[in-house]
């Protein structure tokens, strides 16, 4: 499996020339990273696809969310996700069969988005406890060469900036070697360019880190982020032939952990590069079946995941943008890492 990090960027419903807008940004994004010509014809017609359905379905708070993912060998693809907030399809998986439609269409939309993908991911609900219609969400991403990787671990991070901002202060940091993973999730202090310098110093120090003890790794950020507004950092490191994960967190970070032996280890207060961190490591178990999400304070922790996969894991393809959908805050850079064992 492979490490993927997808910065977030959004589309919103603005006059009748709104389809065509997606399909020419998408165009220009599939371009910038260099996918085929052919490749791009697939990109068009998703995206098309996903933007007049949103029409059709005169669906409430419509939205498409993109952007270019790059996995851990730098192969990049486009991410483009449709979302609304009802009513809901009854039965999704007849929804993808051609010619089913509930609008008048043909109903050739997701049928053909989900054959034009390399990676798709569709949940719909018509409604929740207490009436509500938390609506529909489908996950589409197109890649040149799909990632291909001998490790263990499939892990999705996705990140966006304070809307109507351009810097994200937020940001996410990958170190894998065979069986082991460190995981690092910043937050710079703030929103903007500020905050987005001292999550790039923060990464820039955390390359190469993964056999430094988690407690020297913090002062080791406390230190080289002084000079910046500080950052707010969650450290996870999972060692698969141990069967143990160990977490360090400072600030508002959130880590969680399901399967087995669920657990919810905590970040003690303080600012990395502001107030000098007192650490504090949780060491716990970590097998086949677990999952674990980490978040910044622009996610709220109001959620289960019974409340997306009543009966399994959810796909962290898919996890990650239903979050940032239902539980992201509107007035924060916003990041989640999901990852398992693949």
């Amino acid at each position: 499996m492979a490490l993927k990090v997808t910065e977030i960027s959004s589309i919103l419903p603005e006059g009748a020339s709104w389809a065509g807008e997606i399909r020419r940004r998408m165009l220009r994004t599939a371009a910038s990273i260099g996918l085929s010509e052919a490749k791009c014809s697939n990109v068009a017609l998703i995206a098309t696809e996903q933007a007049t359905n949103l029409e059709h379905h005169h669906t409430a708070s419509p939205a498409i969310r993109y952007g270019v993912t790059t996995a851990d060998r730098g192969e990049k693809g486009l991410l483009i996700v449709s979302e609304d907030r009802g009513p809901g399809i009854p039965h999704p998986e007849q929804a993808l069969r051609d010619h089913y439609s509930t609008a008048g269409t043909l109903g050739g939309g997701l049928g053909a988005i989900r054959r034009l993908s390399d990676d798709f991911a569709i949940h719909s609900a018509t409604a929740r406890p207490g009436g509500t219609s938390p609506g529909t969400v489908v996950v589409s991403r197109i890649w040149e060469n799909p990632p291909v990787s001998a490790g263990p671990f499939d892990c999705e991070a996705f990140t966006r900036p304070k809307p109507g901002e351009s810097d994200n202060g937020d940001g996410v940091a990958f170190w894998q070697e065979g069986d082991r993973l460190q995981v690092a999730i910043i937050d710079g202090l703030g929103h903007g360019l500020g905050a987005k310098k001292a999550t790039q110093a923060a990464r820039e120090r955390l390359e190469g880190s993964g056999m430094i003890p988690l407690n020297l790794l913090l002062e080791r950020l406390h230190s080289g982020l002084r000079k910046t507004q500080g950052a707010v950092v969650g450290l996870l490191r999972i060692d698969l032939r141990e069967g143990r994960a160990t977490y360090a967190g400072v600030g508002n970070i959130d880590c969680r952990i399901f399967g087995a032996h669920p657990i919810r280890p905590i970040s003690t207060n303080g600012s990395l590069g502001v107030v000098a961190p007192r650490c504090r490591e949780e060491s716990f178990p970590f097998g086949k079946g677990d999952f674990f999400v980490l978040t910044t304070d622009g996610i709220s922790t109001k959620w289960e995941p019974a409340d997306y996969a009543p009966s399994d894991a959810p796909a962290p393809l898919l996890l990650g943008p239903l979050l940032l959908r239902d539980q992201s805050r509107p007035k924060d850079d916003a990041t989640v890492v999901i990852g398992r064992i693949g």
